[in-house]
């Protein structure tokens, strides 16, 4: 569960870790957060603490890309289990449906491989780069899945810095 310890309401991660437990038992549940952030009493086998980098600058679109990146690798990291399922801490998990789409596509070109295996990544929110989101495409922060190896290649990218045409525009 990556982002921050929610204590109140329907996205709580004290919710978020039950339907894990639930749907996918044995599953090792960690929690990337930021630190000094007081996740005692949650139902998870490791807590990851990272310092936050902060927000990119005044743009109102995708301010919290070095926020993803930070706390997304520092759990995948932690992760001691092949298959790793990196979601966001208010997310819940209704089914174990995730499971019957593992490997159910592998067929593609080798020239265009980057990955071992495909990765699992929903299209919602997943923003399309624009003088709007001028970002390389982003998948959504929602959830991952796939192996360990080949999310933490995913998430090992260089932190986003604001250029002065960008800077510019963004507070004009």
């Amino acid at each position: 569960l990556q982002g921050p310890v929610d204590r109140a309401g329907r996205g709580a991660t004290a919710r978020a870790c039950e339907a894990i437990r639930a749907h996918f038992p044995g599953a090792e549940i960690v929690i990337s957060t930021w630190a000094g952030t007081d996740a005692s009493g949650l139902d998870c086998d490791a807590v990851v603490e990272s310092e936050d980098p902060g927000a990119v600058g005044p743009n109102t679109f995708n301010p919290n890309t070095n926020r993803q990146i930070v706390s997304s690798l520092a759990g995948v990291r932690a992760a001691t289990r092949p298959l790793v399922a990196k979601v966001r801490s208010d997310m819940l998990f209704t089914s174990d449906a995730l499971l019957s789409h593992w490997r159910r596509w592998e067929e593609r070109s080798d020239e265009l491989r980057l990955f071992e295996h495909r990765l699992l990544v929903p299209n919602t929110f997943t923003r399309r780069p624009s003088y709007l989101s001028p970002y390389p495409l982003p998948p959504s922060d929602w959830s991952y899945f796939g192996t360990r190896g080949d999310l933490a290649l995913l998430l090992d990218a260089p932190h986003t810095r604001l250029n002065s045409s960008q800077t510019e525009r963004d507070t004009a």
